[in-house]
C-alpha cells in the first residue's frame, strides 16, 4: 500500500471542510515538499476564478455576455454566428456555448479553464526546471516562484489569452521534453484557435525546431532596438499577418485606443504601478546581457525564450499588447531563473527576481482589489458549499 505523504491528510481534509481556510495550511505543507497541497492551491485559483466578479470593461464581462447570447441560440444560429464574425480561433467560443447549451452555469466553465491555466503553469514549468523536483529541498520556493509569475488580471479577466497560452505550454512540453511533433503541431493548432494572437510565435517555434542546436542570442540583442520602434511598425506588421477583416479591425483597436497606453501618459500613479508592475523584465533582460553570454549556457528553453523576446520586443510601442505578451516571457524566464538556482548559480540574483515577482504579483492584488473583495468577502466563502453555491451572472458585474 503506497503510504501517504505527510500533510497531505490534514490539507485534503481541510480543504473539502473549508478551501479558503485551508490556505496557510497548505502553504505550510508545499513548503514542507508536499506536491498535493500543491494541486490543492491550484485548484483554488480556478475556485476564485469561479467566483471572479469583472468590471464592465474586462473581458470577462463580454464572456458572460456571450454566455447569456449563446443561451438563446440553436446549434443552427450559433454555427451562422460563427461564420458572420470570421474569426479562426472559435475553441473557447465553441466550449462557451456548449455550457449554455447544456444549461451549465458559465462559472463552473470559468472554474475549469482557470484550473486548467493554472494546472498547466504550474506543472508544464516544473517539468521544463526538474525532471524530480518533489525531491528538492526548496520545493516550496520554487513552486511559488513559478506561481507568482502568473498574471493575475490575464488569468481571471483575461481567459482566453491564458487558456490559449496553456495550450501553447503544452505544445512545449511535447516538443522538447518529449520529442513529440506531432502533439506540438496538435497543442500549438489548439492554441491559436482558441486566442489567434498567438500566432505571432509561430516563426520562434520553427526556428526551434528547424535550428535546434543555435543559440539566438544575437536575435535577442538586435529586439532590444525594438523598444525605441513607433506603433506605426507595428501595424503594418498586424496587417501582414491578419488572416481576417476582423483581427485587422481589432489590431486598430489597440493601436488607436490603447488604454494602458493612455492611463500611463495621462496619470502619474497609474505610470508607478505599470512600470513598478513591470519592472522584474527590464532586470530580466539585463541579466540575459551580462550573465547568458557563453556558449556553455546554451539551453534550448534559452533559445526559446531569446526569439520570444525577439518577437515580444516587436508589440513595446503598444503597452496593452506588449503587457500581455510579455506574461509569456515571464514564465518562460522563471524557468530559466530556477535552471540556474538548482544548479547553485547567481543564487543572490534568484532571491531578487523572486521579490520582484512579488511584487509584481501583489500590484496585481491591488489592481484587482474591488472585484476581489466584491468576489470573496461574503461570510458563505468560509464552508465549502457555501463558496460552491455562491452565484455569479452579468447582473453582478461592476459597473
Amino acid at each position: 500500500m503506497k503510504k501517504i505523504k505527510k500533510g497531505s491528510f490534514e490539507s485534503l481534509v481541510l480543504f473539502c471542510l473549508s478551501p479558503i481556510l485551508s490556505i496557510p495550511v497548505l502553504i505550510y505543507n508545499i513548503f514542507k515538499g508536499n506536491t498535493l497541497s500543491t494541486k490543492l492551491l491550484i485548484i483554488i485559483f480556478g475556485l476564485i476564478g469561479f467566483l471572479y466578479v469583472p468590471t464592465i470593461t474586462n473581458d470577462k464581462a463580454r464572456y458572460l455576455d456571450r454566455y447569456e447570447l449563446f443561451s438563446k441560440f440553436t446549434i443552427h444560429e450559433f454555427i451562422n454566428f460563427l461564420a458572420g464574425i470570421e474569426r479562426p480561433d472559435f475553441i473557447f467560443d465553441i466550449s462557451l456555448y456548449a455550457f449554455s447549451y447544456l444549461n451549465l452555469p458559465s462559472q463552473i466553465f470559468f472554474f475549469i479553464v482557470c484550473t486548467f491555466s493554472t494546472y498547466s503553469i504550474i506543472h508544464i514549468s516544473t517539468k521544463l526546471v526538474s525532471v524530480n523536483l518533489s525531491k528538492e529541498k526548496k520545493y516550496g520556493f520554487i513552486i511559488f516562484f513559478i506561481l507568482f509569475s502568473i498574471s493575475l488580471q490575464t488569468l481571471f479577466s483575461g481567459v482566453r489569452y491564458y487558456f490559449g497560452l496553456s495550450f501553447l505550454l503544452w505544445a512545449i512540453y511535447y516538443l522538447i521534453l518529449k520529442k513529440k511533433t506531432y502533439k506540438f503541431i496538435l497543442f500549438f493548432v489548439l492554441a491559436i484557435c482558441t486566442h489567434f494572437s498567438l500566432i505571432i510565435f509561430f516563426p520562434a517555434f520553427l526556428a526551434i525546431i528547424f535550428f535546434p542546436q543555435t543559440n539566438f542570442r544575437v536575435l535577442f540583442i538586435i529586439s532590444l532596438s525594438f523598444l525605441i520602434l513607433p506603433k506605426e511598425v507595428l501595424g503594418v506588421l498586424i496587417e501582414n499577418v491578419s488572416p481576417t477583416e476582423a483581427y485587422s479591425s481589432k489590431a486598430d483597436q489597440y493601436l488607436d485606443n490603447d488604454l494602458i497606453g493612455e492611463g500611463i501618459k495621462n496619470n502619474i500613479a497609474n505610470a508607478i504601478v505599470f512600470y513598478t508592475r513591470q519592472i522584474w523584465i527590464y532586470v530580466a533582460y539585463i541579466y540575459l546581457i551580462f550573465f547568458k553570454k557563453k556558449k556553455e549556457n546554451y539551453d534550448i528553453i534559452l533559445s526559446l525564450l531569446f526569439l520570444i523576446i525577439f518577437t515580444v520586443n516587436l508589440t513595446f510601442s503598444v503597452p496593452t499588447v506588449f503587457s500581455r505578451y510579455s506574461t509569456f516571457i515571464k514564465i518562460l524566464f522563471a524557468v530559466i531563473i530556477i535552471k540556474d538556482f538548482l544548479k547553485k548559480k547567481n543564487i543572490n540574483i534568484t532571491y531578487l527576481f523572486f521579490l520582484l515577482y512579488l511584487i509584481s504579483f501583489i500590484l496585481d492584488i491591488y489592481l484587482l482589489r474591488e472585484n476581489l473583495v466584491e468576489s470573496l468577502f461574503f461570510k458563505e466563502i468560509i464552508t465549502s458549499i457555501g463558496l460552491l453555491t455562491k452565484s455569479v451572472t452579468i447582473q453582478d458585474i461592476i459597473k
